[in-house]
């Protein structure tokens, strides 16, 4: 089955070329959870043209900017919706830019997102245990 994906964020669409998402928690020796889970941090590959890549640049250059977006995942036969993952109060944690000529995308970026709340598809929502600010 063929998908695409893509990011949107401050009113703009971007290409999704590579997508993971982290849930963890932490364990005791013996393998039983010992701590909440945390969810809502992810590494994306986005296709940019300039602008994008400014905003990007900009979001991950200030410490206190957050945002809320949605990743869509759609099958490509169908053109439909095969799933959603909101997220709010996001910060870039971190910005990598590449070029790669030989490659069929060659100017790319990826971002590494956390957020304090995220919802997988309509029903599984985490909201992470952050202080107040």
């Amino acid at each position: 089955m063929s998908f695409y994906s893509r990011l949107e964020i401050d009113g703009k669409e971007i290409v999704i070329l590579n997508c993971s998402i982290d849930i963890a928690q932490d364990s005791d020796v013996t393998g039983r959870p010992s701590a909440r889970p945390i969810a809502g941090q992810f590494t994306i590959r986005l296709q940019v043209d300039r602008q994008t890549d400014d905003m990007l640049a900009q979001w991950a250059l200030s410490p206190n900017e957050h945002k809320r977006g949605k990743i869509t995942f759609i099958k490509s036969n169908s053109m439909s919706v095969e799933q959603n993952i909101e997220f709010n109060e996001a910060y870039c944690l971190r910005y990598n830019k590449n070029f790669d000529a030989e490659d069929e995308t060659p100017m790319s970026v990826s971002l590494h997102i956390s957020a304090k709340g995220i919802k997988i598809g309509a029903n599984d929502e985490h909201v992470n245990n952050w202080p107040s600010a």
